[in-house]
């Protein structure tokens, strides 16, 4: 079955990850605002921030918000969501022009984010071959909406908004639906996240992922046998 040949080899590549700490870990959190849903399609990346959280702390020192031209327009019905327009990206570096700055920021570190896999894919779209693409390839990924799914599955939602609330997690001071705002809401709830996981005995990354990745595994098999309506 594909599903299980899937979740062989996600083990297998990330049982590597077994000496790395969770308290010694430094995670990247990371988000996005793009010009839609679909880079197949040529949707392209508007912005992008991130921050280090290491010791259960968001690092003060070194974070990345940054406006990005997506040589291309900004549908409205977009801007209308993040706010970002055509002029506020004019003279803004492309993505393949801050793609250094952003390797270096990552290193080996792992990424962390709210549906990250949406992320993902828009930048592997726009830096194929390049040393980011390659990091993204290698560097341990998690998701906090997997995390949160595995951990609580009963919830009616695990939209971002909704956990902090949930978990009483002041967010009044960012923004929702900017990648500043999303990646700080990402970056606290990651915290609370991580504090239950470390209750339950998992120590490393790999323990982290492979307890997270529960989720994933329970809905990619509601797909394969109710449809791909089941999400």
């Amino acid at each position: 079955m594909k599903i299980f040949r899937e979740i062989k080899r996600s083990l297998f590549r990330e049982f590597k990850f077994r000496n790395r700490s969770i308290d010694q870990e430094t995670f990247i959190v990371l988000d996005t605002e793009t010009t839609g849903l679909n880079p197949i399609l040529g949707d392209k990346i508007v912005s992008i921030a991130c921050v280090k959280v290491k010791s259960n702390k968001i690092k003060k020192n070194g974070s990345i918000n940054q406006l990005i031209d997506p040589e291309r327009l900004i549908p409205r019905r977009s801007s209308k969501i993040h706010g970002i327009m055509d002029g506020d990206v004019e003279g803004k570096p492309t993505i393949t022009a801050y793609e250094k700055i952003m390797s270096k920021f990552i290193g080996t570190n792992s990424i962390v984010g709210h549906n990250i896999e949406f992320d993902i894919n828009f930048l592997q779209s726009s830096l194929k071959s390049t040393q980011l693409s390659k990091l993204i390839s290698k560097n341990p990924i998690i998701d906090t909406l997997l995390l949160s799914s595995a951990l609580f599955p009963n919830y009616k939602s695990h939209e971002l908004s909704f956990l902090c609330n949930k978990f009483d997690i002041d967010t009044s001071k960012y923004q929702r639906h900017t990648a500043w705002g999303d990646t700080l809401m990402t970056a606290k709830l990651f915290i609370y996240l991580v504090k239950i996981i470390r209750k339950k005995n998992i120590n490393n990354l790999y323990e982290l992922i492979r307890f997270s990745n529960q989720a994933k595994h329970i809905k990619q098999l509601q797909r394969e046998s109710f449809g791909p309506h089941i999400k």
